[in-house]
């Protein structure tokens, strides 16, 4: 029998972000990931602090932000991989109101540290803006892909990350703890995503499967190196390459690209550039949200079986902060906030 601190499930951002939390306490653990496609790994990557459609500060901004800058320029540097970048992003206005509304929320107290005060003018001409640019301030872009094949080699190194889809019927609870095939721990988490759906341990009702689609464009004209955000996020990949997106799609579970939202992408680009684009790549992810669109920690009864789940749009900005959170309140006993933790829902 193997023994571990922790028994992980799942390697999307929660479980990275708990995988490396638990590095810097110095405690053990395995992982298992069944390495299918989730929504980490086709994310756009942008963390950004602001609700860019109603010009708001994403709950505990401040917190959130430092948290994770933190962290991921701490984990870029001990697994040696490049996949953090600093890259402006900002905002199309659509109209003299909301150019008004951007000068509003940039002064409000909760915005100030995020929002440019002055709208910048649009100088590419095949850009459709108009009525200016909102800038954003604090904000970043990760490869997620990099991210994770970076992290998962440096993890497979120290013998602590397993390829293996969770079979949840062979876990057990024992009175030191749990026990899974030959693998014991003191405490197992969750970060399994909408797997939870088919998580026998997890009984909420409350997580959303929301199905979005990206589509990178080739775009030799557009020569931008910031984020855009108008409809959908255009996000510079180099190369004259770009990627779109996301949408969300209710109610539909497949795995495979939908010609409306390919419709729906490409109509938002017709109405943000003034130039020819091609479709050279299709993208699907399937995020899991929450109906009150706040994350999902704790445990029901037993703390020996915990969750991180339901981060939607917000994971990679949000993740390392709620590992802190979560593990504070395994370690330490430290309450959970309220609303984040899934007792809410009982």
């Amino acid at each position: 029998m193997q023994h571990r601190d922790y028994i992980i499930v799942g390697f999307g951002i929660a479980g990275v972000a708990i995988a490396r939390t638990l590095l810097e306490r110095g405690k053990s653990f395995v992982i298992f990931d069944s390495q299918d496609p989730g929504a980490t790994t086709v994310a756009g990557g942008t963390i950004n602090p602001v609700v860019l459609k109603r010009f708001k500060a994403v709950w505990k901004a401040s917190e959130f932000f430092e948290t994770a800058q933190e962290f991921y320029r701490s984990l870029q540097d001990d697994v040696g991989v490049s996949f953090l970048k600093e890259i402006p992003v900002h905002r199309i206005l659509q109209s003299p109101e909301e150019q008004n509304d951007w000068l509003v929320a940039s002064d409000s107290a909760q915005c100030r540290d995020f929002l440019n005060s002055k709208i910048r003018s649009n100088s590419n001409s095949s850009v459709h803006a108009p009525f200016g640019l909102g800038e954003v301030l604090q904000t970043l872009h990760l490869d997620t892909p990099k991210l994770l094949s970076g992290f998962k080699k440096y993890l497979q190194d120290q013998d602590c990350w397993i390829r293996e889809r969770f079979e949840y019927t062979s876990l057990q609870r024992t009175s030191e703890g749990v026990q899974y095939k030959s693998w014991s721990a003191k405490k197992i988490i969750f970060c399994d995503g909408i797997g939870a759906l088919e998580n026998p341990f997890f009984s909420l009702k409350h997580l959303i499967p929301k199905k979005g689609e990206y589509i990178t464009i080739k775009v030799p004209e557009l020569k931008v190196t910031s984020v855009l955000k108008g409809p959908f996020f255009i996000i510079p990949l180099g190369n004259d390459r770009y990627r779109v997106g996301a949408t969300f799609i209710h109610k539909d579970l497949s795995p495979t690209p939908t010609e409306k939202s390919l419709q729906q992408l490409e109509r938002a680009l017709k109405k943000m550039l003034h130039c020819d684009f091609e479709v050279v790549d299709r993208s699907v992810g399937m995020r899991p949200t929450v109906s009150d669109r706040k994350p999902l920690l704790g445990w029901f009864e037993d703390p020996k079986i915990s969750f991180m789940n339901g981060l939607g749009t917000r994971g990679l900005f949000m993740a390392p902060l709620l590992a802190t959170w979560l593990l504070d309140a395994l370690e330490a006993g430290d309450p959970l906030p309220q609303a984040i933790d899934l007792k809410r829902f009982l």
